[in-house]
């Protein structure tokens, strides 16, 4: 979601960044697993069109690039091993684009 706000050019700030944090435990609390997995998808599916903008990023340093690439495995490792993906690669693979 804070992707999503940078790349709306929106600020990143800590109030922010808390509300968003505090609205996804809610929807996420006493959830099972299938429950999680619908709700999670369905926030997928609201920012979907907006993630294509990601092309359109350009950073300042070379090593922002990087430390988005890790910050954004760390996410999908995650989320392979929480929703117990048959099909999951992990985060040495998604990190390690050579």
């Amino acid at each position: 979601m804070s992707t999503v706000r940078y790349l709306n050019s929106k600020a990143n700030t800590y109030d922010s960044l808390r509300d968003l944090s505090f609205k996804m435990v809610i929807d996420f609390r006493d959830k099972g697993i299938d429950d999680l997995k619908d709700v999670i998808f369905s926030k997928i599916k609201l920012i979907e069109n907006d993630v294509q903008k990601i092309d359109s990023i350009r950073y300042d340093k070379a090593n922002r690039k990087l430390d988005l690439l890790r910050f954004l495995s760390r996410i999908a490792s995650f989320l392979e091993v929480e929703m117990s993906i048959t099909n999951a690669v992990g985060y040495e693979t998604y990190v390690n684009r050579q």
